[in-house]
C-alpha cells in the first residue's frame, strides 16, 4: 500500500502500508519518516489512524505514529525539514497538527508541537509545499501571499529565532 522497499533483485512490499499518496520520506531516529496525502497505516489488519504522517521501523517491520493526532482532517503533510535548532519542521496544506492551530507550517521539538507565528493566509487552496535550510535560514514555497503576516507571494523566508527575512517583496 504505497510504499515498497529495493531488497536488491527485487521491489518487496512494507508490511500494511498507508492508506494513499505518499509525498516523502526520509530518514528520523534510525526509522523511516513517511508523508503525504494519507489517513491511516495498516499493520497485521489493524488501521490505524495517523492523518499524513508516520514512521516505519525497518529493524521490527512495525508502523507507529509520529504524533498522537497529526494534521487536521483532510490535510496534507507536503515536506519535512529537520532544522538545525534540532525541531522538525512540517509542512503542507492543514490547519492544525496535533490539535494545536497552525496554518501549514508547525514544528515539533522535544516532542512537543508549536505553531510557527501565525503561518501562511492568502488563497482558498494555501499550503506550503517545500522547505529548505541555508545559513540558519529556513526557506518555504507554496501557494500563498502571507507568511506570519508579512506580504510573502509563495515563497518566504525566516531565521530559526523566527525574525522574517526579506526576500525581495
Amino acid at each position: 500500500r504505497h510504499v515498497a522497499k529495493w531488497g536488491g533483485t527485487a521491489w518487496d512490499s512494507v508490511q500494511g502500508g498507508v492508506s494513499s499518496t505518499v509525498m516523502g520520506m526520509q530518514e528520523y531516529n534510525s526509522k523511516l519518516l513517511v508523508y503525504g496525502f494519507f489517513e491511516d497505516f495498516k499493520q497485521g489488519g489493524v488501521t490505524t489512524v495517523c492523518n499524513g504522517i508516520a514512521t516505519y521501523n525497518p529493524a521490527t517491520g512495525l508502523w507507529e505514529k509520529l504524533v498522537p493526532v497529526g494534521c487536521s482532517s483532510g490535510g496534507v503533510v507536503w515536506d519535512v525539514l529537520q532544522g538545525s535548532d534540532g525541531g522538525m519542521y512540517i509542512v503542507g496544506s492543514f490547519t492544525s497538527f496535533n490539535g494545536i492551530a497552525c496554518s501549514g507550517i508547525c514544528r515539533l521539538k522535544d516532542g512537543f508541537v508549536q505553531a510557527v507565528g501565525t503561518g501562511i493566509s492568502g488563497h482558498f487552496s494555501q499550503a506550503i509545499t517545500s522547505i529548505a535550510e541555508l545559513g540558519g535560514v529556513i526557506y518555504v514555497g507554496g501557494n500563498f501571499t502571507r507568511l506570519n503576516g508579512f506580504l510573502s507571494k509563495n515563497f518566504a523566508a525566516f531565521t530559526t529565532a523566527g525574525d522574517m527575512v526579506d526576500v525581495g517583496y
